[in-house]
């Protein structure tokens, strides 16, 4: 079970490590394969109006989203089933590295995968993450590019450092946002997964 709003789980085989790296810096995030989805969707409400502000997603794998449903983040969550896009077949090591892990934490069901630049002195603002989706998945993320000046913040503003290399859990089910104190940028794999692993339970939305 985890115990902090950020968990560190394992690190990651070098060579699988060094071949997702290799891909993700040679991305061109101003013209990216598939349109950051996360940028047109809003919930209405001001305090997450500007959750993704200065934060840029590649999606790999996302929402299986239908025709003429509402660019809500409340519709989007609500679909728990995932497809492809047409970037994932574009990033191989980046999928190795995916099924990797699913298999690393026992996994029965994938959803989103992510690689997301969080800018220079970017904020990502406290929110939690909902909808029936983000209660089938736990959220697991590996720093590609990062320095111990990008932290993930709780409710308490207490600040956790996911180390580079490695596969770390974030708690999104409770309040949760991240400061990247450096002048670079930060880049993260992000992967969501069930698992019937008890190790990677969230038994409470108020752990510190």
């Amino acid at each position: 079970m985890m115990n902090h709003h950020v968990e560190v789980i394992t690190k990651i085989p070098e060579d699988l490590f060094q071949g997702a790296l290799s891909e993700v810096l040679k991305i061109d995030w101003d013209n990216l394969p598939v349109k950051d989805k996360r940028k047109n969707t809003s919930d209405g409400q001001k305090e997450n109006s500007h959750v993704f502000e200065t934060s840029t997603t590649c999606h790999l794998r996302y929402h299986a989203i239908t025709p003429g449903m509402p660019l809500t983040i409340q519709a989007h969550s609500a679909v728990v089933e995932c497809k492809d896009t047409v970037a994932r077949a574009m990033y191989p090591k980046v999928n190795e590295l995916s099924e990797w892990i699913y298999n690393y934490v026992n996994g029965t069901h994938l959803g989103r995968i992510m690689l997301v630049r969080l800018s220079a002195t970017g904020k990502i603002p406290l929110h939690i993450d909902p909808g029936e989706y983000f209660l089938k998945h736990y959220r697991f993320h590996v720093p590609l590019v990062t320095t111990d000046k990008m932290v993930f913040i709780n409710k308490a503003h207490k600040e956790l450092n996911m180390p580079v290399g490695y596969l770390s859990q974030l708690n999104n089910r409770a309040e949760h946002g991240a400061i990247n104190y450096a002048d670079t940028d930060r880049i993260h794999m992000i992967i969501d997964i069930d698992s019937e692993n008890q190790r990677y339970g969230i038994p409470s939305p108020n752990i510190g």
